[in-house]
């Protein structure tokens, strides 16, 4: 099936497509939000009080967009340590504002309408604990226990899931101590995100290419995808082109070289000749921000940069 007739297919039918491939796994860091904020409102305030609240919509929206193509399970990393270094205001709005997974009326009419088991995997327990935020837990906690049974699809949102050290070594003593067994990796992504998942299939990043938070499921034979504009304005067209490129760009067997036709040849010799000093993920920066470059067919107006 060439691209465009992929690109114009009915929803259902691309969802289809996704389900009989298996069961998909997406990676989906929001990034770029306080960008996409500015940009949206045109005004600085926004950053405050109304921040979060000018989130919840297109974050569940986009969530939604993924689950009707044919995403099984979501995973987003939503909050880490490093959101503490931007300072005492930001890591007050944002940590409150976590509750909105779990009660927030957009984020439960997405759980229910798309009849989606919802998770929380990470460190996030042993942070909250004993702190003004321990108040989440139950939050969370309830939001799992009232969605376990559900067969829709799996959002599962990653809270200090930067570094799963500590935790699968305690999960492995605990299910030792059990079992009189060491636990297979199966057990232990089970045991760590709290239900069955499959193996990473994609992953959607933004801005600098970097891969996080998505432990034990990775296999390194995931599809990775960069967008150029923040995570929030990524819509039909381009998911659906990301999902092309996945179910069939990329799969193909092992070339062998040695019926390689002329014209083949020709192609490749062209291209890697015209990129010869082409790297992806090399950038340039424009006062605080860093944009990738260079971007074929773009002229950027910010000091012609592309």
């Amino acid at each position: 099936m060439d691209q465009n007739t992929f690109l114009g297919l009915p929803t259902e039918s691309i969802a289809r497509m996704m389900r009989q491939s298996g069961p998909k796994v997406c990676g989906f860091p929001v990034n770029g939000t306080r960008r996409w904020m500015m940009l949206e409102s045109e005004t600085l305030s926004a950053l405050g009080s109304s921040y979060i609240d000018g989130m919840i919509a297109p974050n569940a929206a986009v969530y939604r967009l993924m689950f009707n193509h044919g995403v099984h399970t979501l995973l987003v990393p939503v909050y880490g340590p490093d959101l503490f270094e931007r300072g005492d205001t930001y890591t007050e709005m944002t940590t409150h504002g976590l509750a909105h997974f779990a009660q927030n009326q957009h984020f439960l009419n997405l759980y229910d309408q798309c009849n989606l088991r919802v998770g929380f995997y990470g460190d996030y327990a042993r942070y909250f604990r004993g702190t003004k935020y321990e108040y989440l837990l139950p939050l969370f906690d309830d939001l799992t226990d009232r969605t376990a049974d559900r067969t829709g699809g799996q959002l599962l949102f990653g809270l200090f899931a930067n570094d799963p050290t500590t935790a699968v070594a305690e999960m492995t003593v605990a299910h030792f101590q059990a079992h009189g067994k060491i636990p297979d990796k199966k057990t232990l992504i089970e045991r760590y995100y709290g239900m069955p998942v499959s193996p990473l299939s994609f992953y959607i990043g933004f801005d600098k290419f970097s891969f996080f938070d998505m432990p034990l499921v990775m296999t390194g034979n995931e599809d990775l995808y960069f967008t150029l504009s923040p995570s929030l304005y990524l819509n039909d067209r381009q998911l659906r082109a990301i999902l092309y490129d996945h179910l069939f760009t990329r799969r193909m067997e092992e070339s062998d070289y040695g019926d390689i036709t002329d014209e083949e040849m020709m192609v490749m010799r062209s291209f890697y000749d015209k990129h010869r000093e082409t790297t992806l993920g090399v950038g340039v920066r424009h006062g605080r921000f860093w944009y990738p470059s260079p971007v074929a067919g773009f002229v950027s107006p910010i000091n012609n940069i592309g």
